[in-house]
């Protein structure tokens, strides 16, 4: 079995969601494993 990666970041919590739906497709077509890192994203 092969450990196929896709890594994406986001560092904009607008752009979280449609970040997080392309790579969960990406992931899917590719039958790949999917990491996403949020960068900076502060709430408070």
């Amino acid at each position: 079995m092969t450990y196929k990666p896709v890594f994406s970041f986001v560092s904009d919590p607008d752009l979280a969601q449609p970040t997080l739906r392309h790579l969960a497709a990406q992931a899917d077509l590719w039958d790949a494993h999917a990491d996403l890192l949020c960068l900076g994203i502060d709430r408070s």
